[in-house]
């Protein structure tokens, strides 16, 4: 998706999210009114469009039941309606991806848009932010809209940094994928970490489960003490025997 055809009755906003969209990266058409939608559709063949407005000559709802009835549009739409509009009945005769409630920014817009194409946009939101962030002129016509709801730059930019990123199906069905690969391939490592140790298990001449015998340790312990050059137990308890006897008499020689 790369035309987006913005509907909005305010030719100053209207031309400011055309800039805005422009160098981000998008082809852009503006219109202000209702008139011979139908063939401006079909003229500039959008994959998007932007809609705004409260008025008879140009309102939200009516371009979007339009969209759904009578030009039938197959692209993505986005409608932007004033607080208190529109109710849920009336929301379902309209065509629409998404719905935007004032105040909504050029930033916001924007963003909406790239959340509503397919894959990872991550260098496009990039590119936004940071038009925010040091295009003087974009700070300057943001202001102008937001002033009218006491809303300062930074606080918009702030507010629109902090909202989700709306994942797409496609994008959703290929991070399902490769967590199902991740996931499949920590079962094998595991499985063949099992086997191994079970193999292991195998390989020892002893059954752990029971564990060891006390005839078969201390027969054990008689060989390693031989191994080892260790004295076994009758000589080892002489050698303690004769360590007291040394130590008695060591402190007998000291007390006199």
């Amino acid at each position: 998706m790369d035309r987006v055809l913005i509907i909005i009755d305010n030719i100053q906003f209207s031309s400011h999210l055309a800039n805005t969209l422009r160098k981000v990266g998008y082809d852009t058409e503006s219109i202000q009114n209702e008139f011979n939608l139908a063939e401006r559709v079909l003229a500039f063949n959008p994959d998007i469009i932007i809609v705004r407005g409260a008025t008879a000559r140009l309102s939200s709802l009516n371009v979007g039941k339009k969209l759904k009835d009578s030009i039938k549009f197959k692209g993505k739409v986005i409608l932007i309606f004033h607080d208190g509009e529109p109710n849920e009945s009336q929301l379902e005769t309209v065509k629409s991806d998404f719905n935007l409630l004032e105040p909504a920014s050029a930033l916001r817009i924007t963003t909406e848009v790239l959340n509503l194409e397919p894959g990872d946009q991550a260098q496009l939101r990039d590119r936004l932010f940071k038009l925010a962030d040091d295009d003087l002129f974009f700070k300057t016509e943001e202001l102008t809209y937001l002033r009218k709801f006491s809303i300062t730059i930074e606080e918009e930019i702030a507010k629109v940094k902090s909202l989700p990123h709306v994942v797409s199906i496609s994008e959703f069905h290929h991070v399902k994928s490769k967590l199902k690969n991740e996931l499949k391939d920590g079962e094998n490592s595991a499985k063949i970490k099992i086997e191994k140790y079970n193999d292991q298990i195998n390989k020892i001449d002893v059954d752990l489960k029971k564990g060891l015998s006390k005839r078969y340790t201390k027969s054990e312990n008689k060989v390693n003490r031989k191994v080892w050059n260790i004295s076994d137990h009758t000589e080892a308890s002489d050698l303690d025997q004769l360590r007291k006897e040394f130590t008695n008499e060591l402190f007998k020689k000291k007390n006199k």
